[in-house]
């Protein structure tokens, strides 16, 4: 079993919902040990890396099974190699978000 940490963030559907601070509330898992975070909004799986919980609301400390925690990271890893493929063959795309 993993240490993973469970906590609620804030998100926002558009710039819109933002200006209007209509936020919502989700929850997500942060796993220390590989600087991983997950979460699913509606019905999208999300995983990506980062160095700490993004949220502070509720933090329960939970245990994720090992092959779970295994196949995130190799997803994660995945994304990564897909993303900088795809910036090679849509290299307009990438630069506006630079």
């Amino acid at each position: 079993m993993v240490r993973a940490i469970k906590y609620k963030v804030s998100v926002y559907e558009s710039v819109l919902h933002w200006l209007h601070e209509a936020e919502r509330e989700i929850e997500e898992v942060f796993i220390p040990s590989k600087k991983i975070a997950f979460n699913i909004i509606n019905n999208s799986f999300n995983a990506f890396r980062c160095e700490a919980p993004r949220g502070s609301k509720d933090l329960i400390e939970i245990e994720i099974d090992d092959e779970f925690v295994e196949k995130l990271e190799k997803f994660v890893e995945l994304k990564e190699e897909l993303i900088n493929r795809a910036k090679k063959i849509l290299p307009l795309n990438s630069d506006l978000e630079e």
